[in-house]
Formats: structure tokens, C-alpha cells, sequence
């Protein structure tokens, strides 16, 4: 029996080594199966991806620190999603040959895809396994995908065809019969396993059966037209893991890579984000009571300005899980979809804590509330008013959501007050235009500093940053076109540098995307706020 405790000495060692070969093995074969998968080779990457998957979870079984344990399965968890998409893509189980014996869980190389299209578990049934027992390959009277119960007996979450006899794992079920938390075709007595079903026939799909409700799989009721008894609370788990699944797979951006440093002027933006974030971080001890850090923070101000840079950046410097998303992502056209998808957005971040939850444009979701409003719109509003209160409910709590906007005069008033904390991020200022002119042409060739330099920061007054970028682009255009034909032949090196006639010829193509008027229109809401 693998022990997930400290070992001693020169065996601890050499387990730990053992292990670290198994992780690394699992990582390896995945990379290879996300490198087929971009390729188009869904078959040849859904086999490596089982195969990594299986290395990974392995690995995770026997490794002793919670921390890292919880980071395989997140890992492991993403590429589960992968590999049900790849399932879908390459369409449903070949039924078997009359001819033929049923599927021994051995792959049938040649055979068709039905060998490649086992379904895979959940993160729930993963985390469920991992705390049941052993994890194991399956056995021979049936495809068994998952893991076996520390309980005595064969007991499968995911089985299909073929019965089990399983005694008491956590994360399947146990009993005699079908010991399957999820079964199909099969019918027999089950006798109560945590995490999964529990009773007579239970959670079978084709068999009829009594069932009595086992834990975390809802009381089972008779079904009708031959589809037998199943766990009431199933279905939504299920749907709850696709959406943290999808979560994790969209939204969790694991390494945004930008600092304070990437980010030129924005001073008292990033010191405020600094006191909000950093300092609480590194001396909670003295962030407590009325210096306690809102877990709210609203970023607004003219597009294009670095909000995103800024968010980023806390994570960055944090070591924050950062999740990045799109307000437009959390809407549907199905009703109760965009309710369902804000919940799992907060279960998953708080358990990733400590988090950044950062929305973009969340003037498209908490907009002011009127009588004409769509009551799917409004429910969207409530639930996402209610997980913001629950962002900073708890002294130990560690998620901070970040919001940016740029039409923060649009947003409702009872999302303001959970945004308690918030940030004018402004136009660049000179000093600010010159850092970023500098950076921006600091690759290129050219001859843009002192006096050029302090011209082109005056010609550029009311510009964002990614006006400035696409300034900069464009001039950098301007030696090429003056190459003519002899672009096709010249060497690099005699291409000639960009100079300031270049930003005086671009100037007129790349103008500032935000006017005077509405630069003013963001200052008097900000006068407003400390009025």
C-alpha cells in the first residue's frame, strides 16, 4: 500500500525520485499529445493524452504535499476537457460485433475509435479517487476507467457493461452487483460508497432498480420508460465540472508575465493596486480592522490606457491565480446559463485562493438596472452582486476581483458599492509617452532621442498607449515604403533607421481614439467620486 506521508532516509529518497520520473513522464506524454493535437491527429492525441492523464494522477496519488497534489489534479483536470472535446470530435463508440466479445479494456489497435472513446472521470470523481484509494487499470469483464476501492473488490466511478463487486471505496460505490457510481446497462445492489450512488440498481442507465441515496449523489428515484433509478443531484454536478472544466481551461491564465516594470507611468495606479494587494500579502499582520484591503477594486478610464497591464501585473507581482475574463463570456442565450457559469467562476477561484478575478468591460454585465430590463439580464446582475458580497466574506479570505470599465457612468450603484476601491487609470502623461515611445522603438533601428525624442512626446499630447503603439508601427512602415522594388533584394542591414519624418508623416494616419470631450467627461466622474 503506497503511503502518502513523509518518508525517512535513503528510501524516501528514492521514492520521491521514482515519483518525480512518473510526474515528469506524465507531463512529457502530454506535451506530445498537445503537439499531435495541434496537428490534427485527434486519435493518435486523445491515446496520449489517457496515457499522461493516467501518469500525472499516478503521480499525484503518491505525492505527499497537498499543495502540489491539488496542482496535478488541476492540471490533470484541464487536459480531461481536451480529450472529451477530442471524444466528441471524433463521434460515438462502435457497437461491437455480434461476432465478436465486448471490449476488454485492452486497446484493439486497427479496430476503429470505439477503443480510443472510454470516457473519462470528472474533476469530482478524480478528486474522489484520489482520497478513495489506489488508482488502477481496469479489469477484464468490462471497460473500467477509474479507480479501484481501498475497500476490497473491484469498484469502478466509470463502468460500462459488465457488473462489479465492490467493498466500501470512497469514490465508488460498494456492494454487491454493480459497484459503479456511473453505470450503464447494468443493474445490481450497491451498499453505499461515499461520493457516489448507493442501492439497488443504482445510477444504472438502461437497468431498472431501486436505489437509496448514496452521499454527494442525491436521493435516487424510479425512473420511467426503462430508464431505471438515478442520483437526483448527478446531473448537476456534472454540468457544474464542464463549466469549472471550461473555467479552467479559458479563463485561468497561468503565467500573465507583466510587472510594475512593463508598465510605464500609471504611478498612483500602481501604488494604489500595491497597497490593495502587495503589502496586504506580505504583512497581513498589519492590514487588519479599518486598514483591511477591499476585496473590491474598479479600474476606469479611456480604452487602450493598460487597465488589463495593470491587472496582470497584480497577479504577476502576487503570485495570484489569475483568472482573466471577458464580461461577453459569462452571458448566454440559454436561460440560467449566465448564473451558472458566475457561480462556478467564484466556486473555482476560491478554491485556487489566493486569486485575481479580473472582468473586462463589466459595464456589459452590471450596467444600471431598469424596468424594461430582460428579468434574465436581471437574475445575471443579482447572482453576480451576491458572489461579489461573498468575495469578501471571511477574515482568511483571498480572492480580489478586479473589474475595469469604460463607462463607469453606466454602471449600476449597487455594484459600485462593492467596488469600493477605485482607480482613474488616465491618458498617458509626457513622461509617461516618453517611457513608452522609447520602449516601443528600443528593438529598432533609428535615431529617435533628445530633442527628436521630446518633439515627438509634444506632437503626441491626448494619445493612449495602444494609440502610441500603432503610431509607432506605422511609422516604422514609412523605410520600407521608400524602399520600392528594391524590397524584394535588400539586405537588412541597409534598410535605413526610423527617423522623426516618419512619426510626421504617420501622425496624420493614426489619430487619438479619444476625444477631448470625453477625456473630460471620465475627469468629472472621477471629481465626482471625491466630491
Amino acid at each position: 500500500m503506497n503511503s502518502t506521508g513523509p518518508r525517512r532516509g535513503a528510501g524516501a529518497a528514492s521514492a520521491a525520485a521514482g515519483n518525480d520520473a512518473l510526474i515528469d513522464s506524465g507531463i512529457a506524454t502530454l506535451e506530445r499529445a498537445t503537439s499531435m493535437d495541434k496537428q490534427g491527429q485527434l486519435e493518435e492525441a486523445f491515446t496520449l493524452y489517457e496515457s499522461g492523464i493516467d501518469l500525472l494522477l499516478q503521480g499525484a496519488r503518491q505525492e505527499p504535499g497537498e499543495q502540489r497534489r491539488q496542482t496535478l489534479i488541476n492540471e490533470a483536470r484541464v487536459h480531461m476537457s481536451r480529450a472529451e472535446h477530442i471524444k466528441l470530435a471524433l463521434g460515438p463508440p462502435q457497437s461491437p460485433s455480434p461476432t465478436r466479445p465486448a471490449s476488454t479494456g485492452r486497446r484493439d489497435s486497427g479496430k476503429g475509435k470505439a477503443a480510443l472513446l472510454r470516457p473519462k472521470p470528472t474533476a469530482a470523481d478524480v478528486r474522489g479517487g484520489l482520497r478513495g484509494g489506489s488508482i488502477d487499470a481496469g479489469s477484464p469483464d468490462g471497460e473500467n476507467h477509474a479507480p479501484r476501492s481501498s475497500g476490497g473488490g473491484k469498484s469502478s466511478a466509470y463502468t460500462r457493461g459488465g457488473a462489479r463487486r465492490g467493498g466500501g471505496g470512497i469514490g465508488a460505490a460498494s456492494g454487491r452487483g454493480t459497484s459503479s457510481a456511473y453505470t450503464k446497462g447494468g443493474a445490481g445492489r450497491g451498499g453505499g460508497g461515499i461520493g457516489a450512488s448507493s442501492g439497488r440498481g443504482a445510477s444504472t442507465r438502461g437497468g431498472a432498480g431501486r436505489g437509496r441515496g448514496g452521499i454527494d449523489a442525491g436521493s435516487a428515484a424510479a425512473g420511467t420508460g426503462g430508464g431505471g433509478a438515478r442520483g437526483g443531484g448527478r446531473r448537476e454536478k456534472s454540468e457544474n465540472s464542464e463549466l469549472e472544466n471550461k473555467i479552467l481551461e479559458d479563463m485561468l491564465d497561468s503565467s500573465p508575465g507583466v510587472t510594475w516594470d512593463s508598465i510605464a507611468g500609471l504611478e498612483y495606479a500602481k501604488q494604489t493596486l500595491q497597497e490593495t494587494v502587495i503589502l496586504p500579502n506580505l504583512r497581513p499582520d498589519l492590514f487588519t480592522g479599518l486598514r483591511a484591503p477591499a476585496r473590491g477594486v474598479l479600474l476606469y478610464g479611456p480604452p487602450g490606457t493598460g487597465k488589463t497591464m495593470l491587472a496582470k501585473a497584480v497577479a504577476t507581482e502576487s503570485g495570484y491565480a489569475f483568472f482573466n475574463i471577458s464580461a461577453s463570456s459569462l452571458t448566454s442565450k440559454y436561460v440560467g446559463e449566465g448564473e451558472k457559469m458566475v457561480r462556478a467562476l467564484f466556486a473555482v477561484a476560491r478554491e485556487r485562493e489566493p486569486a485575481v478575478v479580473f472582468i473586462d468591460e463589466i459595464d456589459s454585465v452590471l450596467s444600471a438596472r431598469g424596468e424594461g430590463e430582460h428579468e434574465a439580464s436581471r437574475r445575471l446582475k443579482t447572482e453576480f452582486l451576491v458572489q461579489l458580497d461573498g468575495a469578501g466574506q471571511g477574515g482568511d479570505d483571498r480572492l480580489l476581483v478586479l473589474a475595469a470599465t469604460n463607462l463607469p457612468q453606466e454602471l449600476d450603484e449597487a455594484a459600485l458599492r462593492r467596488l469600493s476601491r477605485r482607480v482613474y487609470v488616465p491618458l498617458p502623461d509626457p513622461p509617461a509617452r516618453k517611457a513608452l515611445i522609447s520602449g516601443l522603438l528600443g528593438q529598432q533601428k533609428g535615431n529617435i532621442k533628445g530633442a527628436a525624442l521630446a518633439s515627438l512626446v509634444g506632437m503626441t499630447e491626448g494619445y493612449s498607449g495602444s494609440d502610441l503603439k500603432q503610431l509607432c508601427k506605422e511609422a516604422a512602415m514609412q523605410p520600407i515604403r521608400d524602399l520600392g522594388t528594391r524590397v524584394r533584394t535588400v539586405a537588412v542591414k541597409d534598410v535605413r533607421g526610423i527617423n522623426l519624418d516618419d512619426f510626421r508623416a504617420a501622425l496624420p494616419k493614426v489619430l487619438p481614439s479619444v476625444s477631448r470631450k470625453t477625456v473630460e467627461r471620465y475627469e468629472e466622474w472621477n471629481r465626482s467620486l471625491s466630491g
